[in-house]
């Protein structure tokens, strides 16, 4: 589960859970547990990082959106905490119109 200030939200096992890390959290399992997590800077989320820091964010636990979402985000922090992150990706060109 995570525990930020009054909110705790019990996850398992293949779930998304969606967090801002602008205040302290505290997770915690009763298992032996290998958590992945991806940092998208507020900047990115453009108009919806209201809702991102917000202490009432919406939850979606158990859809097909929020279970392919955490599948992805899964397989994503995986391959990069195994690839070789000192390259600097290739700016793609810009169309011109």
């Amino acid at each position: 589960s995570i525990q930020q200030g009054s909110r705790n939200h019990a996850y398992r096992s293949g779930e998304l859970a969606f967090m801002s890390n602008a205040s302290p959290y505290v997770e915690r399992t009763t298992t032996v547990a290998d958590p992945a997590g991806l940092v998208i800077p507020l900047a990115s989320l453009g108009k919806e990082r209201d809702a991102a820091v917000s202490p009432r964010r919406p939850l979606a636990s158990g859809t097909l959106l929020s279970r392919s979402a955490a599948a992805f985000v899964l397989r994503f922090t995986a391959e990069m905490a195994v690839s070789d992150v000192t390259r600097t990706p290739t700016p793609r060109p810009r169309r011109s119109s």
